[in-house]
């Protein structure tokens, strides 16, 4: 009995000593300016959990009795080995710009899911006898966790998960729809004011009684030409008004999206003081009220990427 709870003790030791070399290495690679050196101690604290977990995992089989909760345990410790595994490659393997980063990220979610529900049915499997076994009906409850997986994972095709700002493309073809609508507007004005112009045209003719129309026809349709002129050119000018406060827009985004862009590269391979440096050029102010509420103000509009054009309109 004292052999194994000094065996106990030394995992328990060895776990916790490991636990918190890994916290130390993570905090470490802030400090590295050698690019190689910070990307290696940041590895060391995956390198460091993962076996714990696998440990953690192997031991379950020999210290937990109830068939139930030892199936549903080693369930969630794989699942946390997978949620580790992919994020480790993620974020260590894969550029900021690789679309597979994304369908890793979504991947995360399927331990998230999982896990809350497996501990469910773990707590109505404690103080229960070994042989016990949950009702076949507490299965259904799978069914909305895949629901919700599955359009996680598709999320690319639906957007009813998530949803993402678009990038600079995105506005400039916003833009270009809005320039095609002032060419049309143009063309119908135009088309109008011919058609009056022609009408005026028939005036002289009424005089002279020339025209095929009466004084009065001819007067209430060049009112009415005149009156839809008169629309048209209104629209005319709002339409230019969105465009030139488009073409603004778009140039401060731009501006602002490329000085982001460069600000990101030159954080990921920055030190520690420099990466404050650069949150500090990044940040305008930061307000932390009662309840710990945070007001953040930046220095770039995120607000425009998020909404575009129509920010302005």
């Amino acid at each position: 009995m004292l052999r194994t709870q000094q065996k106990a003790y030394a995992y328990i030791s060895a776990g916790i000593v490991l636990f918190v070399i890994g916290l130390v290495f993570e905090e470490l690679h802030y400090y590295a300016s050698d690019v190689v050196v910070r990307s290696a101690l940041r590895m060391v604290p995956h390198i460091i959990h993962l076996p714990l977990l696998v440990l953690w995992c192997v031991t379950l089989k020999r210290r937990i009795i109830n068939k139930q909760i030892r199936k549903y345990l080693m369930s969630v410790a794989i699942l946390m080995i997978f949620w580790l595994a992919i994020r480790t490659f993620k974020w260590h393997f894969l550029d900021n710009e690789d679309p597979l980063g994304r369908y890793i990220w979504y991947c995360y979610y399927i331990p998230m899911i999982l896990i809350p529900l497996l501990g469910v049915f773990i707590t109505m499997c404690i103080g229960k006898p070994e042989d016990f076994k949950l009702d076949r009906r507490f299965n259904l409850l799978y069914i909305p966790a895949i629901i919700l997986i599955v359009f996680i994972l598709t999320n690319d095709f639906h957007n009813l998960t998530f949803s993402f700002p678009g990038d600079i493309t995105e506005y400039a073809d916003e833009l270009e729809v809005r320039k095609a609508r002032l060419n049309m507007l143009k063309a119908d004005y135009n088309k109008e004011f011919e058609n009056l112009t022609i009408l005026k045209s028939e005036v002289i003719k009424v005089i002279k009684g020339e025209s095929s129309f009466s004084a009065d026809t001819l007067s209430e349709l060049i009112a009415e030409s005149e009156k839809e002129c008169s629309r048209l050119f209104d629209l005319c000018a709002d339409a230019e008004k969105d465009v030139a406060d488009g073409e603004s827009v778009l140039k401060n985004l731009s501006d602002s999206f490329d000085e982001l862009i460069s600000w990101a590269e030159l954080y990921d391979e920055a030190s520690f003081e420099k990466k404050k440096m650069i949150v500090n050029c990044l940040i305008k102010r930061v307000e932390v009220s009662r309840g710990y509420k945070l007001k953040v103000e930046f220095n770039i509009d995120f607000e425009q990427f998020m909404v575009g054009l129509d920010k302005v309109a």
